[in-house]
């Protein structure tokens, strides 16, 4: 199995794959807009490659279990030793507490790199709406696809693709279209979806069987006049 050894060596990886395509895209917004500044330019380009390794990141966490029939595993492998996991282990046993850690783990990771993918969109210039909208609809797919694979972090039959409904795929086409003027439209937005992941990452607790808590008694008594 080809595996990745380090959450360094993760970072490297998603670079090649998608964090050049976004210093590749400032380039090309820089040459299409006439309202793309120097000063604009250099913060594009501090979150560039945050924005694309966002997105190739939740890629990887979607496909994990496909990758494993490709013989792949993008998922460090310092991390799961850090849980007592492989990494057949960690599919094998997948929706135990440990494989749900590094998951949350990396969904948090993910997360981290979509805020400064929603910075870098809200930084384009608010008359140039479709560079944004070619920012925004991948930018909430992740979004909505990290809500997606939290809530199914601990679910051990879990073996298809995990994949965004239609209907939200044209929700998020609809509202970003009305929303792309306004940054405060769109960070409004991206901060109802994080709650909503937040909420999803919240810590499992194990449910206790009954027959496996301590057999309490409670016992009334009463200091009031005329009580032995």
């Amino acid at each position: 199995m080809v595996l990745i050894r380090t959450v360094q060596d993760l970072d490297e990886y998603c670079y090649y794959v998608a964090g050049t395509v976004g210093n590749m895209l400032c380039g090309l917004f820089n040459l299409h807009s006439p309202l793309i500044g120097k000063r604009r330019m250099e913060s594009l380009r501090k979150l560039a490659v945050s924005f694309g390794l966002g997105l190739q990141l939740t890629n990887i966490l979607k496909d994990v279990h496909e990758d494993r029939g490709r013989n792949v595993s993008f998922i460090p492998t310092e991390m799961l030793l850090e849980e007592n996991l492989s990494a057949d282990a960690f599919l094998n046993e997948f929706g135990s507490p440990a494989t749900a850690k590094v998951m949350t783990r990396l969904l948090r990771k993910a997360q981290d790199h979509l805020r400064d993918a929603l910075e870098y969109t809200c930084l384009l210039p608010r008359m140039e709406p479709r560079l944004r909208l070619f920012c925004l609809w991948p930018l909430f797919m992740a979004a909505e696809t990290l809500v997606l694979i939290a809530k199914h972090r601990s679910d051990a039959s879990q073996d298809d693709k995990l994949k965004i409904s239609r209907a939200q795929v044209q929700a998020i086409v609809r509202k970003t279209a009305m929303a792309c003027w306004s940054n405060t439209w769109l960070r409004a937005m991206f901060r109802n979806t994080m709650q909503e992941l937040d909420r999803a990452l919240v810590p499992l607790v194990p449910l206790v069987p009954l027959s496996a808590l301590p057999d309490t008694r409670i016992v009334f008594t009463s200091n009031a006049p005329g009580h032995p």
